[in-house]
């Protein structure tokens, strides 16, 4: 994980429970065991829970996994499932002195490479 600010929370035993990073982009990435593809991430917030194991991305979202490219405003990530889901509205946060709420006007875009759009169709 990368970004402008980072914040590290620890366990009583002194491991970490939660990163959270902030930045323009805030950057994550992450090689499965089983694949040569490096799973990555962009968001102005990303909150990873190693506990539950799961990355929540806020903001300004992309979600490349396994070459197919998600973006929207907020994604939660299940890393042991490899699952996200992919919200258009970051829920639940407040908007900043003139932010402008894009969640009527922007929708959640999914890219597929060929090798899976053909796989789709047949």
């Amino acid at each position: 994980m990368q970004g402008d600010v980072l914040t590290a929370y620890y366990t009583n035993a002194g491991t970490i429970r939660r990163l959270v990073v902030e930045g323009q982009p805030a950057t994550w990435r992450q090689l499965p065991d089983d694949r040569e593809v490096y799973d990555e991430a962009s968001a102005e917030r990303i909150e990873y829970d190693a506990e539950a194991g799961t990355i929540l991305l806020l903001r300004s979202v992309e979600l490349k996994h396994n070459n197919v490219v998600v973006t929207g405003e907020r994604v939660e990530y299940d890393l042991d499932e490899e699952r996200a889901i992919v919200y258009n509205n970051p829920q639940g946060l407040e908007l900043e002195e003139g932010e402008v709420d894009r969640s009527q006007k922007e929708k959640v875009r999914v890219t597929l490479p060929p090798s899976v759009s053909e796989d789709l169709v047949r």
